[in-house]
């Protein structure tokens, strides 16, 4: 099957402009050594985890070395998966894998800004202390839905835009049933993603609401056209919740040494912009199936 004109389309410009540039000679010399993307991933969780802990500093000179950690850290992540391309080792425990990784770096990120506000002042008065774990918490929380999101709907993007079967998501049942044929760590991750997928379910009930619908006009003529042109806005919104947004405002934040502006950020800014795009998502996929917008 020839490339579709919408594949990649899925991706966030900054990945595509910037960091997969910068990580493709990275993953030509990884694929040329014979390095595991597996190995990949876990050195860019470990530069990544390594920044996270910079971010409790309030020295401007110590910040700027956990900005540039994490900058590289992305850049890495980005080459894991080009590496599993190159090799053909791309695997549902790769891709449980990175998504782990992603999470151990946002964890580092969270930990050590709440150690970073401890003493700072809030709004309110007084200083944050125990304040700033349920501020983290709540922020946390909500990073976790937005995350969520745009992994569902990239991938609904590939299957739906693009045409590729091999990007249909796969809901929980279908992922325990492959569970069932794996042992050891393997076992572990899949129970993981299971619990993802369930995770993503709740919180795209919309869209499963109509996918019967979706699935059966997917071979009509135009489809992926029509699909394209009603979620190009929706997917600008999901990119925007992703982890590169994350990572300008952390590293934004860091950098002025307001971590808890970061925190806040995630539980107003972030979070508004998710209810916006996924009331529009809502809307555009009933447009889609058919129904009234």
């Amino acid at each position: 099957m020839a490339p579709s004109s919408y594949e990649g389309r899925e991706e966030d410009r900054i990945d595509r402009w910037f960091n997969r540039k910068l990580a493709y000679p990275i993953a030509v010399v990884c694929a040329k050594l014979g390095i595991h993307p597996n190995v990949v991933s876990t050195v860019g969780m470990l530069f990544g985890v390594t920044a996270g802990w910079f971010f409790h500093y309030h020295d401007f000179a110590y910040l700027s070395i956990g900005v540039l950690l994490l900058v590289i850290a992305t850049i890495i992540d980005n080459a894991d998966g080009m590496v599993a391309r190159m090799t053909g080792k791309s695997s549902d425990f790769g891709y449980i894998l990175d998504g782990l990784c992603d999470n151990f770096v946002f964890i580092s990120i969270y930990v050590n800004g709440i150690w970073g506000i401890w003493t700072l002042p809030t709004p309110f008065g007084g200083t944050w202390g125990y304040w700033s774990l349920p501020l983290a918490v709540i922020a946390g929380v909500s990073h976790s839905f937005q995350s969520a999101m745009l992994d569902f709907y990239k991938q609904e993007w590939r299957y739906f835009a693009t045409l590729k079967d091999d990007y249909r998501h796969k809901n929980a049942e279908e992922v325990e049933a492959l569970r069932e044929h794996t042992t050891g760590l393997e076992r572990l991750f899949l129970s993981i993603r299971a619990k993802h997928a369930r995770h993503q379910a709740r919180f795209a009930r919309p869209r499963q609401e109509v996918y019967a619908d979706l699935t059966a006009k997917r071979s009509e003529p135009g489809f992926a056209d029509d699909y394209a042109a009603l979620n190009w806005l929706p997917m600008k919104g999901w990119f925007f919740l992703g982890p590169n947004w994350h990572i300008i405002a952390a590293c934004t934040c860091a950098l002025l040494g307001r971590m808890d502006h970061y925190f806040w950020s995630q539980v107003l800014l972030f979070n508004a912009v998710f209810i916006a795009t996924a009331s529009m998502q809502a809307r555009r996929d009933r447009l889609l199936a058919g129904g009234s917008g």
